[in-house]
């Protein structure tokens, strides 16, 4: 029995922690690239899964189609590494990377 709880535990820890299960990511896409979209992340009351924080900057890798600077995102990703880009003002910036939970 003991045992159960544990692994229950751990289970529930790595999920709310980002482990390497899935994240919620909602947000506002700043900018489209050829490997992804750049999304400026809201707040996120989403319980039981990791979230990046409010006003982040999170990349996600994929083909998004029709998707257009200015648009909603809601989605479940998971962790891949970081993404690295310039910014406009020219400043060198790293980003927590994700990608679509197909």
């Amino acid at each position: 029995m003991k045992i159960r709880i544990l692994i229950l535990l751990f289970l529930m820890a790595q999920s709310v922690t980002g482990g390497t299960g899935d994240w919620m990511i909602k947000g506002k896409v700043l900018s489209v690239t050829e490997d992804g979209i750049l999304v400026f992340c809201d707040y996120n009351p989403a319980f039981g899964l990791a979230k990046p924080n409010a006003y982040d900057v999170v990349f996600i890798q994929g083909a998004f189609g029709n998707t257009a600077d200015g648009d909603l995102v809601d989605c479940h990703a998971y962790p891949i590494g970081t993404y690295h880009y310039t910014a406009a003002n020219g400043a060198a910036k790293t980003v927590r990377s994700f990608a679509l939970r197909r």
